[in-house]
């Protein structure tokens, strides 16, 4: 059997807290990852979740979809 998912990045707006953006981060968050440079698939797209996929920023984590797609518009989801 073979399974395939893709990595979704999502973030929410608190209700009643239209400035949410505005406000410093909580201590301990993690820097955001704005440019991750290149991944490239180096197992077989069969090998969900065990690392098939590597990328040139080491914190993305080893857990990326071997189909490499890519979210271009909100028709994509």
């Amino acid at each position: 059997a073979s399974a395939y998912y893709v990595n979704l990045f999502t973030h929410y707006r608190p209700v009643g807290d239209p400035q949410w953006f505005d406000k410093p981060n909580l201590e301990g968050t993690p820097e955001p990852l704005m440019d991750v440079g290149e991944c490239r698939l180096e197992g077989t797209v069969d090998q969900v979740g065990v690392g098939a996929v590597k990328c040139d920023n080491s914190a993305i984590g080893p857990y990326l979809s071997p189909t490499l797609f890519k979210a271009t518009s909100g028709d994509d989801l």
